[in-house]
């Protein structure tokens, strides 16, 4: 499974991803949602998994 986590709180994001990876899905974690708008384009993904409240582009407007 390809997971997208979008969380700027890089003390959260690190063991999300790490978590995931060794259980054998494939991760990408960004701290933006400007970079996670723009991986959404170029990638599919089975799951996203967002903070609401980021700068910018919100987990919100990520999701609409």
């Amino acid at each position: 499974m390809r997971i997208l986590i979008v969380e700027d709180d890089v003390k959260q994001l690190e063991p999300l991803c790490a978590g995931l990876s060794k259980s054998g899905h494939i991760v990408d974690g960004v701290e933006e949602g400007e970079t996670a708008q723009w991986l959404i384009t170029e990638r599919d993904y089975d799951l996203l998994i967002l903070d609401w409240m980021l700068p910018k582009v919100s987990g919100l407007t990520l999701c609409q």
